[in-house]
């Protein structure tokens, strides 16, 4: 079953080779000890019991056979200061690179790289859905 989160994904990145992994995401960076600033702090499966403490927001990752990821949202499911810290000018930063979790790398094409560097990503919003590119 197909998060809501990627139901809208363009049909040009919805093909049969494309993976699509739903998580829950923890905005920040992870080299801080509370996942202050900015970028992905850490990722979850969808189903896992995480501790209250930690903010997270549901969506999913569209791996694609050309190597590309992209990241959808919900923006609906982003608070206003969320909105505002983490996609600005519609950029979403990422601080300290992430790597794929054990977890998610189990699933994951032999194309995919091994997680996402450091950089300011292009974020485009189109009736509520937020997608962010990842090369």
């Amino acid at each position: 079953m197909t998060h809501p989160n990627c139901s809208s994904v363009d049909t040009s990145a919805n093909t049969n080779n494309s993976i699509i992994i739903n998580t829950e995401i923890v905005l920040g960076n992870p080299q801080t000890s509370q996942c202050t600033g900015v970028g992905i702090c850490r990722l979850f499966p969808e189903s896992l019991r995480r501790s209250p403490h930690l903010k997270s927001v549901r969506g999913c990752f569209v791996f694609l056979p050309d190597g590309g990821v992209q990241l959808h949202l919900k923006r609906s499911l982003l608070d206003e200061q969320q909105y505002r810290k983490h996609f600005p000018h519609h950029k979403f930063s990422i601080q300290s690179g992430l790597q794929w979790p054990r977890w998610m790398q189990k699933h994951l094409p032999a194309t995919a790289q091994t997680g996402i560097v450091p950089g300011a990503y292009v974020c485009r919003e189109r009736d509520g859905e937020m997608v962010v590119y990842f090369g």
